[in-house]
């Protein structure tokens, strides 16, 4: 079980400055998400690998903080990116 989530970016330098800044709010969680960049889109998976594979809070705190991120992005001002959706 995992949620996952694709963010779209104005071009694929927004989506590696994107990437970069997120490292920032992932180690201070210390919680590593399974993610895949393709020209300007970002696909996220978040899982707790530790807990047998299960969607806990640290993945819906992970979730809210990346959204957040996002919403600091140039691109969140054109595109909107869904909700997060919890993959059985």
């Amino acid at each position: 079980m995992y949620l996952s989530k694709t963010y779209e970016f104005d071009s694929f330098e927004e989506a590696m400055d994107y990437m970069h800044r997120a490292t920032a709010v992932i180690s201070r969680i210390n919680h590593h998400p399974e993610w895949t960049n393709r020209y300007n889109k970002l696909e996220v998976r978040l899982t707790t690998h530790d807990q047998g594979n299960v969607v806990t809070q640290r993945d819906h705190q992970l979730a809210t903080e990346l959204d957040q991120l996002y919403a600091e992005t140039p691109s969140s001002r054109t595109r909107t990116t869904g909700d997060w959706q919890e993959i059985r």
